[in-house]
């Protein structure tokens, strides 16, 4: 019987581990963020944090698939590595959405 660690054995695992981190911390920097002061003042900086929320959940979804898949990984924390890969896959589906919506209406769905 295979022993089930909890922090990665492979780089690979690691890397994911450690991006999905990132991403989570963004995500909750952004809600805290626009919970407490209403948004972020500078625009740059709140892009620059959500394209580190979506791309970096995404990238740790499919490192985290690779590790899993490929390398074998077992680490529990690895398969909790694609929990901000779902959470930012339903952003960017909900964003493809709207604009689709807009698109091909003219009107905003709110």
């Amino acid at each position: 019987m295979r022993t089930i660690n909890w922090t990665p054995t492979t780089r690979l695992g690691w890397v994911a581990l450690i991006l999905s981190a990132l991403s989570f911390l963004s995500f909750v920097g952004l809600s805290g963020a626009a919970g407490a002061f209403g948004g972020i003042e500078a625009m740059w900086v709140g892009a620059m944090v959500g394209v580190l929320f979506i791309f970096g959940g995404l990238v740790a979804g499919v490192l985290a698939e690779l590790a899993i898949f490929r390398a074998h990984e077992r680490a529990i924390l690895v398969f909790v590595a694609l929990a901000p890969a779902a959470i930012a896959l339903f952003f960017l589906v909900g964003e493809a959405a709207f604009l689709i919506v807009y698109w091909l209406t003219g009107v905003a769905i709110h």
